[in-house]
């Protein structure tokens, strides 16, 4: 009997064995079916080329877009990257660049500053005579074009200035002559407007009683262009130690971008709409001001809203983009244009206006806004450009600069009843740091940092919470611009305003995990490790081919009357992408094409680029991705373009920069 069920035992296993076996066998040849021209046809080109792997990476697999984000752990401080920073830089000073500034500005009081007079000029007549003052305005109707007015009388010790005074030019001259000029200098004011005063107090009225909103707060944006949250830790590390321990605020460590440029990267921020939707019904000739902007749903709700850039045409001015009425009611874009056209008042690399640094200007700015309306609800946005445009490494040159802004925001209480947040707008796009190893991470992870005052946090500990876990899961300006929403409508934990994007989920919910194209990010954008490089013989027939190809696509993209034709210098490397195939807004890439990452120097300016190149073995047809990067600075080489056609260009007689 035993023997028997012994029997039946192993016959059973035998049939359940078999069964495995078919079916397995199935689904193999249908999950590889599609795959099985790369094995075949293209599987022994790689096989020639393809360097030494350890065991069991299979170069044609695929991940499932599905699952979650899969960030990958990277310790900010290798030597390989740190070796390119100069960490702990001296504090930027302007001192002695431009004629000395003699004069100050204390309320409405213009004042000529006796000790400074003293120090850099002396007291004499035949030192100093008189100073005098013009304001500088906007013109109606284009925001980039401003006027001057007559030039005031001549005072030799303070001159008292209208309330609603934008921005002035102040000269000093000694003798008696208006052609001895010994001192100029710049201001921006924040104008009282006062008959706006009722407008402001019916608004928030209007909010008040139609949304019912539980608190009213105020937000401080602070940004920095092209600075990944590596590097801030690199270079600011004052600042990042500040904002985590003193301030407690929540550091996002996961946050993403849409585009490696500021313009694209504000849109979702401040619109909540990708550069590829306005550009449906926009383009750049066209004026912004049809853009739904935040700064108008803060200001119908009875906010003063400032926006600043150090730069008046970069950013949501840059490609000659305009607005015909101001963004925000209050703004000193008219006082960077003024300075921009004074021949050697600010410097070359934009760092200096005149005798102070450009960052002490903009945020003694908004230091100016919130001390005006200290007790009023507000919206302060100001994004730096200047310093870190061309090189992120420079950021640590204000890292005191920003310790001393946020010290002095708590010392007056301006946080009393303030969200801060501390932000970038993308990665690194060029130098050293983006060619390092970890480059593509410095390139992808910009930084978000926000502190909401601790009565807040007591009051909702929900609120608390979903932020503490916020920080460690995907996250993108989409999210951000949905939590500004919800501030400016805040009930409690559990209700949020209607949300007028679909994009994002505000950082105040608890957010789950997301992939990356359901944050619409591009795949190129997209930090979650769900492919492995691997390395191919830079000097084979392989990686020659695909260079040409990425090569042949830079020069198709480039103005041929104005630039020349680049001519390939270096296969710097090939990587096939494992694993690249995914899911991309609902869109399936086919799973038998292979993808490269292919990185090349040109002759010309010694221009490195980076494009993925995609192959199909079927029909031995190549493709290149659209975003093709620039890894290295270009300034002077390609001054024959406007703005955002530069990328491709090596300007035609140019002899920067050849080899």
């Amino acid at each position: 009997m035993r023997r028997k069920r012994k029997m039946c035992l192993v016959l059973l296993l035998f049939v359940v064995f078999i069964i495995y076996y078919v079916i397995d066998t199935i689904m193999t040849k249908e999950s590889s079916f599609s795959e099985g021209n790369i094995l075949i046809k293209h599987k022994t080109v790689l096989g020639k080329h393809v360097k030494r792997q350890g065991p069991g990476i299979n170069i044609l697999s695929s991940q499932s877009d599905t699952e979650k984000c899969q960030f990958e752990s990277v310790d900010p401080f290798l030597p390989d990257v740190v070796n390119f920073v100069v960490q702990k830089a001296p504090t930027l000073r302007c001192d002695g660049h431009f004629l000395p500034e003699i004069t100050v500005l204390k309320n409405n009081f213009l004042k000529v500053d006796r000790n400074k007079l003293r120090d850099s000029i002396g007291t004499g007549r035949a030192n100093f005579s008189h100073c005098r003052y013009r304001s500088i305005t906007g013109v109606p109707g284009h925001e980039s074009k401003i006027a001057f007015s007559t030039w005031s009388e001549p005072f030799i010790s303070s001159i008292f200035l209208d309330d609603n005074t934008e921005a002035i030019q102040v000269n000093c001259f000694k003798e008696s002559t208006e052609n001895n000029i010994v001192s100029k200098a710049y201001y921006s004011l924040i104008p009282k407007l006062t008959h706006l005063d009722k407008l402001y107090k019916v608004r928030l009225n209007k909010r008040r009683l139609k949304f019912k909103p539980k608190e009213t707060l105020s937000i401080i944006a602070v940004g920095i262009d092209g600075l990944s949250r590596h590097q801030f830790m690199r270079t600011m590390p004052r600042t990042y130690k500040y904002l985590t321990e003193a301030l407690g605020s929540f550091d996002f460590t996961m946050q993403a971008q849409h585009a490696d440029n500021t313009f694209s990267n504000f849109l979702p921020l401040l619109t909540g709409n990708l550069r590829s939707e306005v550009q449906e019904w926009w383009s750049p000739s066209e004026p912004e001001d049809a853009f739904d902007f935040i700064f108008d749903d803060f200001e119908k709700a009875g906010f003063r809203t400032m926006y600043s850039e150090d730069h008046p045409f970069r950013g949501l001015y840059g490609e000659k983009k305009y607005f015909v009425k101001p963004l925000t009611t209050f703004r000193n874009r008219h006082v960077h244009i003024a300075m921009l056209s004074e021949k050697g008042y600010r410097t070359p690399n934009s760092t200096c206006l005149g005798c102070r640094s450009i960052t002490e200007f903009q945020l003694d700015y908004m230091l100016k806004f919130l001390n005006t309306f200290n007790d009023k609800p507000l919206f302060a946005f100001l994004f730096s450009d200047a310093i870190t445009h061309d090189d992120s490494g420079s950021a640590g040159m204000i890292d005191k600069h920003l310790v001393d802004f946020y010290k002095s925001l708590l010392r007056k209480r301006h946080l009393d009843n303030s969200v801060v947040m501390f932000f970038s707008d993308h990665g690194a796009r060029w130098g050293n740091v983006r060619q390092s190893p970890n480059g593509k991470l410095d390139a992808r992870n910009p930084f978000l940092f926000l502190r909401f005052p601790p009565w807040f946090l007591q009051k909702y500990p929900g609120v608390a919470e979903n932020l503490e876990v916020n920080t460690r899961v995907l996250t993108s300006p989409f999210d951000t611009h949905q939590m500004l929403l919800d501030l400016l409508y805040f009930k409690s934990e559990a209700h949020a305003h209607i949300p007028r994007s679909n994009k994002g989920l505000s950082l105040l919910k608890r957010i789950p995990q997301r992939t990356c194209s359901e944050l619409y990010i591009p795949e190129h954008e997209c930090f979650c490790k769900k492919w492995i490089e691997i390395p191919i013989d830079s000097s084979s027939l392989l990686a020659i081919e695909l260079a040409n190809v990425l090569l042949h696509e830079i020069n198709s993209r480039s103005n041929k009357d104005l630039c020349e034709e680049y001519i390939l210098s270096d296969i710097v490397s090939v990587h096939v992408l494992n694993g690249y195939g995914v899911y991309l807004k609902g869109e399936q890439y086919q799973s038998h094409i292979v993808h490269y990452l292919v990185r090349i120097a040109a002759l010309q300016g010694k221009a490195l680029f980076e494009g993925i190149v995609h192959h199909d073995p079927e029909d031995s047809q190549h493709t290149v991705d659209p975003e093709i990067e620039r890894l290295n600075l270009y300034k002077m080489e390609v001054i024959c373009l406007t703005p955002g056609l530069q990328q491709f260009c090596y300007c035609k007689g140019n002899t920067e920069s050849k080899a």
